[in-house]
């Protein structure tokens, strides 16, 4: 049974991680035809899209084609329940950046709190006044009372800094000053997202044991077991 917490960008399964191993369903096979956005569903989405950003500017308009290819990729490769459909990506994308935004904030704004990669805020009987202010102001940054958001580095892909003049801001960890300009292929986090078989190769912050994905011809990867 996955743990739905509503503002986290997916449902969490203790059997699905970055690396488990799984067999897809035949989406026509599928008895339940509602969408389920597991951790390794918002992986591949990322990974999918990455490579249209700079055409999609920072508004983070992509091409209807972005969406049907995504929503494509994420149906044939079913862990739990229905196949995606455009829509449902779309409207993905936009919630994993406004929960980024969200915990970008509570990263770098909040005064006399400090944020915890595990416990997120972690906020006590003392703090509670300081977290409703908060809240009622940021009303997406509730789910991160007492838990962290372990797709963050991965999400931050998504939103990439430029830098401007000799000053730069990093999304990762929050550091302002003088610093150096990355090499591009740096500017990623290194989050073992995966790169799935026939896209580009995005560098190491990409990479994923993900040898398990099998194209598979005509019939389509749901038909054979990963070794």
């Amino acid at each position: 049974m996955g743990q739905t917490n509503k503002g986290f960008g997916c449902t969490h399964y203790k059997e699905i991680t970055r690396h488990s191993q799984h067999t897809y369903e035949n989406p026509d096979d599928v008895k339940d035809k509602n969408a389920k956005w597991t951790l390794q569903c918002v992986l591949g989405l990322i990974t999918i899209v990455i490579p249209h950003l700079s055409a999609a500017g920072d508004g983070h308009k992509f091409k209807s084609a972005v969406y049907k290819e995504a929503a494509q990729y994420l149906s044939q490769r079913i862990i739990k329940r229905g196949p995606k459909k455009d829509k449902g990506v779309k409207d993905k994308i936009k919630d994993l950046l406004d929960i980024y935004d969200a915990v970008l904030y509570l990263k770098n704004n909040t005064s006399g709190l400090t944020w915890d990669d595990e416990l997120g805020m972690n906020i006590g009987p003392e703090e509670e006044s300081i977290w409703t202010n908060i809240v009622n102001e940021k009303p997406m940054c509730a789910p991160f009372k007492k838990a962290g958001w372990a797709i963050f580095d991965d999400v931050a892909q998504l939103r990439p800094k430029k830098p401007k003049g000799s000053h730069t801001f990093q999304p990762t960890s929050g550091v302002q000053g003088p610093v150096s300009a990355p090499e591009a292929s740096s500017q990623l986090p290194d989050t073992n997202s995966f790169t799935p078989p026939g896209t580009p190769n995005l560098g190491a912050s990409v990479e994923w044991d993900m040898n398990r994905l099998d194209i598979g011809g005509a019939h389509g990867p749901w038909k054979k077991t990963a070794a």
